[in-house]
């Protein structure tokens, strides 16, 4: 029996029926229906953004840093995140927290409120506590304890160990052990499958949010409906492609009032 292939229209409208994230890892995948899934319509149940992460319906689209440890172990705490889908916010050269361009607004980005102060830390204070709270415990690994108090304070020795290891590398301008990536992970109600990994030297956590959004909303001729949005916490900054437009039945939001730069269109459905 011989096939033939849908015609243009017939396949706009299997598109436009199609779960949405069915169809959007479809177009990924099969550049051949990319004109066509562009300008059918989209219809999305379930809509929410958070900082480093995208809901449709029941699949999460999340972006972190993963770590890898080019030689030797790698810390446990570190293994824990990774298996969560990374750390939420950019790493430096050092292993430190990278807040360079964590509120800096992109072209069509939306601050749904300023973010409060209070990131900047006192590096020579925290250096200071870590390396009193280690100095304690290696005394008490002296001390007379039995075998699940000796594994506790080993434990906490790790911790401290590792936890201020950044900073005196930032002290003595040094590399961390550890590789970094940024991870996309798509998570369902059971799975989360890794799909891609991008040396963060080229690209930081904004950017790679930004660059999402916009290969899944970006420049669609088809309109966007969407049945709920919700979840738009404050302190939020929407890494939204230009001219994004959707059509939205119900709004369940934490920070309503800014609402109207998104150019959301309420339906009368």
């Amino acid at each position: 029996m011989t096939t033939r292939p849908l015609t243009y229209g017939s396949l706009k409208v299997v598109l436009e029926h199609m779960e949405a994230n069915t169809r959007i890892l479809l177009a990924v995948h099969s550049p051949s229906i990319r004109t066509a899934e562009n300008v059918a319509p989209i219809r999305i149940n379930d809509l929410s953004f958070q900082q480093r992460s995208l809901k449709i319906n029941k699949i999460e689209y999340k972006l972190g840093v993963h770590r890898v440890c080019a030689a030797g172990e790698l810390w446990e705490l570190y293994k824990e995140d990774n298996r969560s889908g990374g750390i939420g916010h950019d790493l430096d050269q050092y292993g430190l927290p990278d807040w360079s361009i964590e509120t800096t607004l992109l072209p069509s980005d939306i601050q749904i409120e300023p973010r409060s102060e209070g990131r900047d830390v006192d590096r020579a204070n925290l250096i200071f506590m870590y390396g009193n709270a280690l100095r304690h415990n290696l005394e008490a690994l002296g001390a007379e304890m039995d075998e699940l108090q000796k594994k506790n304070v080993i434990k906490n020795i790790n911790f401290l160990q590792e936890s201020i290891l950044p900073y005196r590398l930032a002290e003595d301008n040094a590399l961390s052990p550890y590789k970094m990536f940024i991870q996309l992970t798509v998570h369902d109600t059971v799975t989360a499958r890794k799909i891609e990994r991008v040396d963060p030297s080229s690209k930081k956590l904004p950017d790679a949010f930004k660059y999402l959004m916009t290969k899944i909303f970006g420049g669609r001729q088809g309109e966007i409906y969407v049945k709920k949005i919700h979840s738009l916490k404050k302190e939020l900054i929407l890494r939204v492609p230009e001219n994004l437009k959707l059509i939205v039945t119900e709004l369940f939001l934490e920070s309503p009032d800014r609402l109207d730069m998104l150019s959301l269109s309420l339906s009368t459905n």
